[in-house]
């Protein structure tokens, strides 16, 4: 039987980002950020609490192996139990869809193709999802078809996604509101180049890390408070795989996107957790590593 790994560490890894950032006073301004007026932020269980999963790789032996029914929450492990602890009136989980959600049967020519059937959805429900970024190096694995399928199957699901669409579509944030406290999500992938959303060809919404426009930036998380964004979030697909450390043009750009105003830059991409740096009070979480993967290529890692 093929075996695949859904990664508590990394989730665990996430809580306990929070938990440390808490003792500089960050994770009170960020993770637990109180948006509702003072009385009702001061009641116990009225914090936006953010979960945030990395790459979440739903494709290849992991799409069979929800075939199964009973195997469809067995896949998750010990984890659904952490990620459903929390008051999901009070939480926001979300993270990186490594695959394209659909039935279309041609690849795009390329390496590795991974794909979700719609008829195993139930799993992104399962998890809690309520945003997912699509500004990746997979969502376009079965061709503008197989995105236009994504985008319809989380739609039907209401899970929020951004990154993926004609170029204005791509670009622009999504929004999810919990606990009184609306956050927006915008994403961005440094790959693949020729995934670029055009005006009106669908695509990722890339960036380049050594020769973005910070001031292209600075409009775009602008944009996202002037439609009433509490906070802004950047999810970004980035840097090379299976590297420990993000490379010098990686921390550059993540730097620009605070100096942007974002008040979190979540990395993926790269396989592996990287480090956290923390100014002021934001913070780039360079690498998440991946919730789940079957790690077919690379058996060390599963």
């Amino acid at each position: 039987m093929r075996t695949f790994t859904c990664n508590r560490r990394v989730l665990l890894s996430s809580l306990l980002t929070s938990a440390v950032l808490a003792r500089t006073g960050y994770a009170f301004t960020i993770f637990r950020k109180p948006c509702l007026p003072a009385p009702c932020a001061a009641m116990e269980g009225d914090q936006l609490k953010l979960v945030l999963l990395g790459d979440i790789m739903l494709g290849r032996y992991v799409d069979d192996e929800f075939e199964l029914p009973q195997r469809k929450i067995a896949a998750f492990g010990d984890v659904l139990p952490l990620i459903r602890q929390h008051n999901p009136g009070h939480t926001i989980v979300a993270g990186n869809l490594e695959c394209a959600v659909t039935s279309h049967p041609v690849p795009t020519p390329k390496a590795f193709n991974f794909k979700l059937h719609p008829n195993h959805v139930g799993v992104l429900t399962e998890l809690g999802l309520s945003y997912v970024s699509l500004a990746n190096n997979h969502v376009l694995d079965y061709g503008r078809a197989g995105l236009e399928e994504t985008h319809e199957v989380l739609d039907a699901l209401g899970i929020a996604h951004s990154g993926s669409g004609t170029r204005q579509a791509a670009a622009a944030p999504a929004f999810v509101t919990k606990a009184g406290c609306k956050v927006a999500f915008l994403s961005y992938a440094d790959h693949y180049e020729d995934w670029a959303a055009g005006h009106d060809r669908p695509g990722i919404n890339f960036i380049d890390p050594a020769s973005f426009k910070p001031e292209v930036l600075q409009q775009q998380v602008a944009a996202a408070r002037a439609q009433g964004a509490d906070l802004v979030l950047v999810f970004i697909h980035w840097g090379p795989n299976w590297r420990w450390r993000p490379d010098s043009s990686v921390q550059r750009l993540g730097r620009a996107l605070l100096a942007a105003g974002a008040d979190l830059v979540f990395g993926h991409s790269a396989h592996h957790i990287q480090g956290v740096q923390v100014l002021d009070s934001q913070a780039i979480i360079y690498g998440a590593g991946g919730f789940i993967d079957d790690y077919e290529t690379e058996e060390e890692y599963r």
